[in-house]
Order: structure tokens, then C-alpha cells, then sequence
């Protein structure tokens, strides 16, 4: 039996810079800023290691796939706002944490 494809969009207050689906048992999370090379803010960082806490606990995504818009997948971190930020909370390195505490099926 196929399961409905489900789309939320990446919560964001200005726009999306990201969508995820879920079509049957995958997860796929699309950065969607090509003009950018799908880079990366803090705030963008927390806001999707958020969502990846909150979508870990679905246990019917057996699959999850991480991808970008356009030529680049991710260019890493907008070095350009990390001048006021407290690298004893490395957002990069909480976002990859993360993904790697997301239990296996």
C-alpha cells in the first residue's frame, strides 16, 4: 500500500530555505537557496537541527535523504555572520550531532 507523499515546508521567519517529504518510508530535506550554494546561517543551522530532532522520533521514516537545490549541495557555514557568534556553541557542530543521534529503523 502506498502512503500519501507529505510536504512541510522548513519553518523559517523570513522564507523556506528548506522542504522535506516524506514519501512512504524516505525523508528527503531539500536546501532550497542555489543562488547561495544552499549555505547556511546559524539561525538556519538551529532551525534545521530542530526539525531533524523533531522528525527522528517518526518511526515510519526508515530512510532519510539530505540534499540541495541547484550546482552545490551545501557550501558549509555563511562565514560572513559567524563575526558575533559564540563558538562554544558551534551551531555546524550541533546540527551534525544531530544527525548522527538520529536512532537507526
Amino acid at each position: 500500500m502506498l502512503q500519501q507523499k507529505k510536504s512541510i515546508k522548513g519553518r523559517n521567519a523570513m522564507n523556506s530555505f528548506f522542504t522535506s517529504a516524506i514519501n512512504q518510508d524516505v525523508l528527503t530535506i531539500t536546501l532550497n537557496k542555489p543562488k547561495q550554494h544552499n549555505v547556511l546561517n546559524p539561525s538556519e543551522m538551529a532551525t534545521l537541527r530542530d526539525f531533524l530532532k523533531e522528525v527522528s522520533g517518526n518511526k515510519s521514516v526508515r530512510v532519510g535523504i539530505l540534499t540541495g537545490v541547484g550546482k552545490s549541495f551545501c557550501a558549509g557555514a555563511n562565514l560572513g555572520e559567524l563575526k558575533e557568534y559564540d563558538f562554544d556553541q558551534n551551531p555546524l557542530e550541533m546540527l551534525t550531532d544531530q544527525i548522527e543521534a538520529i536512532p537507526p529503523p
